[in-house]
């Protein structure tokens, strides 16, 4: 058997579900959460035009904007990636002007 063609294959494979996956990160933050830890614990959250900062159960963070590397929203959740920590803030917990208080505020993205 030709070896090189069939890794050269396998390699090119690999890079392209890669390159997909990487276009949709939603499913792998989704995936991700419930074997997190932070799944069904307390956190309170402040916001302003610097960052947030959330404080829990078992740990704080302070996040500035500069820092966010991912942003997303969709019917129930905002949803922000950075230093390697997924933080998911839930609408039904937030009136609409605190809604559309987060849709104003400066990220670097």
């Amino acid at each position: 058997m030709d070896w090189p063609p069939v890794l050269l294959f396998l390699t090119g494979a690999w890079f392209i579900y890669g390159g997909i996956v990487g276009l949709f990160p939603n499913y792998h933050y989704r995936r991700a959460y419930p074997t997190s830890g932070l799944a069904g614990k307390n956190y309170h959250v402040e916001l302003d035009e610097n960052g947030f900062s959330v404080s829990g159960d078992s740990c704080n963070w302070r996040v500035l904007w500069t820092e966010v590397q991912l942003k997303g929203e969709d019917k129930s959740v905002f949803m922000f990636s950075a230093k390697g920590t997924i933080f998911i803030f839930g609408k039904k917990y937030l009136t609409a002007e605190q809604q559309e208080r987060i849709r104003g505020l400066p990220f670097s993205r």
